[in-house]
């Protein structure tokens, strides 16, 4: 019996025929047989990570190990060379510290020893370092080095001539600032070198900064080209040191205290090209008008699409003279976290944002862990009907429901409702909502929304409430809800059927059965000691589980006795 035959490759991907001679007992080079596009497209699939950043990154740790498959052949160098090079990232997880401390300088002797590298570079993630106050009258090398400088040692002549000849183009032949951003970098600023390298990359469509410090007078080499990139976008000058193409900017920061200020932000912001901007831990909680020498100014206009601002706390005044500054942005996600702790008031966020009610397809407003105590912190957003645009919202489920007056007295001066209807105030062309941390009091105001799909919003497509499905070992996950924060039993099955009969997605995840427990303490106590707690605890399928409870008196559906909190 003949032995089937495998997958043939249709003539219309193949290169032109041609014959390959094959010693006998070895594998044909299948790779020849394909055309440098769909080798490109391979190779970018086995090259880069799946795994996107949240602000739409290109990816988020770039591109793998592709050195190897690089160095197979020539024809093999020269597709897999702009997939290597698209991404250049430092990660603070790199176990080699030779290979971390030298990242950044060895990428720079690569694009000065071959130039047309700098080409296909998209994507830049950078380790920020503090700023090196550095004396231009000290010649002693000794002192140039510091803990956050650079070791430079590895550049050669050949390296220093080439940095040299780019920085009088980038300078516009300014020999003064030519000659003090070459002796910044041969210092060892990573400030200066890094702002180098940003005016030598034409084609650069992420940056990415972690670690940025959070002090302002920091980075002036990198400010002072993103001032010049920003006169050239808006003269339509696409040159060197342009950054033309530069659509995405992130900053993170890490601290247990405090974060960056949004002036920090803005030189980014005001780019033109940069259309999404991520940020991470930004505190602010003071706005002086009279400042004329802060960037953060009521006159700001910016043109960004997309905004993250996550584990961020900033002021309800500077909320709204910084969101004011947006004309049109379509996404915006902001979450309030414990860094410096401002007063979060939900109405005032909301009406701050009012102006991009036109504009608006999508928004997150979260604070989740309660931060920011306030009078007006269980008061909802507000009527978000007049968003016609909005299209997918998450929020605290208190936000957008908010309180009845009955539950607790509340002095406020403001005209603000405390509670409002679901379907009085959303938008009517929702079709994604996510509520956070429902109550028992939420489920009317839920049931209610769902209820009125066909009426006021026949666009609504999924509904999440954080609910889970459980999935027994060796079984099919079940497809009723098994958790459902907010709600009985008997509420969620409700809920869930309406949903369905509604064409309404309820995503759950599907997790295996949690254990269960059973705790109790001793009944006398020892030598006046407070009584021992004991816990025992049981996996799926809970066998002695109900025995234990008889036992020790303890209630089937908690493991616990009526009354006693272990």
């Amino acid at each position: 019996m003949a032995r089937p035959r495998g997958p043939q490759i249709p003539d219309v991907y193949r290169r032109p025929r041609t014959k390959i001679d094959t010693p006998v007992g070895s594998i044909p080079d299948i790779l020849n047989l394909l055309s440098d596009e769909l080798l490109l497209q391979i190779i970018e699939y086995v090259g880069c990570s799946t795994e996107f950043s949240e602000y739409g990154g290109i990816a988020q740790h770039g591109p793998k190990q592709l050195q190897k498959l690089a160095s197979c052949s020539r024809r093999l160098h020269k597709i897999t060379l702009p997939v290597l090079y698209s991404h250049y990232r430092e990660h603070q997880e790199h176990t080699d510290t030779a290979t971390k401390e030298n990242c950044l300088q060895l990428f720079l002797c690569q694009i000065l020893e071959k130039p047309e590298l700098a080409n296909y570079v998209q994507v830049y993630h950078g380790l920020a370092r503090d700023n090196q106050d550095f004396d231009d009258n000290v010649v002693d090398e000794d002192y140039w080095h510091d803990d956050d400088s650079l070791d430079m040692s590895s550049l050669e002549e050949k390296h220093w001539e080439a940095i040299s000849d780019l920085l009088d183009m980038v300078t516009n032949h300014d020999v003064d600032e030519a000659a003090k951003w070459g002796l910044a970098i041969k210092r060892g600023s990573w400030d200066a070198t890094t702002a180098f390298l940003l005016s030598i990359l034409p084609n650069l469509e992420e940056l990415e900064f972690e670690g940025y410090s959070y002090t302002d007078a920091v980075y002036p080499y990198i400010m002072r080209v993103l001032s010049r990139a920003k006169s050239k976008q808006e003269r339509g000058d696409s040159g060197r040191g342009s950054l033309h193409k530069l659509s995405r900017v992130a900053l993170e920061y890490w601290d247990t205290e405090c974060g960056l200020s949004l002036n920090l932000l803005v030189p980014y912001l005001t780019l033109p090209s940069v259309e999404s901007f991520y940020g991470r831990m930004l505190d602010q909680s003071n706005y002086d008008e009279d400042d004329r020498s802060a960037s953060l100014r009521a006159e700001l206009k910016l043109q960004t699409k997309t905004l993250y601002l996550v584990h961020s706390s900033i002021s309800q005044d500077i909320l709204e003279v910084f969101f004011g500054a947006f004309d049109s942005l379509e996404r915006l996600i902001y979450d309030h976290h414990t860094v410096g702790n401002p007063e979060f008031e939900p109405p005032r966020v909301m009406a701050a944002l009012s102006h991009l009610a036109p504009t608006l397809k999508e928004l997150t407003l979260l604070n989740l862990d309660g931060v920011g105590a306030s009078s007006y912190e269980n008061f909802p957003v507000g009527s978000l009907r007049g968003c016609e645009k909005l299209k997918k919202l998450d929020m605290n489920a208190r936000m957008l429901i908010g309180f009845s007056r009955s539950e607790w007295e509340v002095d406020v001066e403001e005209s603000w409702e405390s509670e409002q209807n679901l379907v009085d105030s959303l938008p009517p062309n929702l079709e994604y909502l996510r509520l956070r941390s429902p109550g028992w009091a939420d489920v009317p105001f839920i049931t209610s929304f769902v209820s009125s799909k066909s009426t006021n919003f026949p666009n609504l497509r999924t509904l999440e409430l954080g609910w889970e499905r459980i999935q027994y070992p060796n079984s099919p996950p079940s497809l009723e809800p098994f958790i459902h924060p907010g709600f009985t039993k008997e509420e969620a099955m409700t809920l869930w059927e309406l949903c369905k009969k509604m064409g309404v997605e309820i995503p759950m995840k599907i997790e295996p059965p949690r254990w269960k427990s059973v705790s109790w303490r001793d009944k006398e106590l020892r030598d006046g000691l407070i009584s021992t707690v004991h816990t025992r605890s049981f996996e799926w399928p809970y066998e002695g589980y109900e025995e234990l409870c008889r036992e020790m008196g303890c209630e089937v559906e908690t493991g616990r006795r009526r009354g006693e909190m272990c």
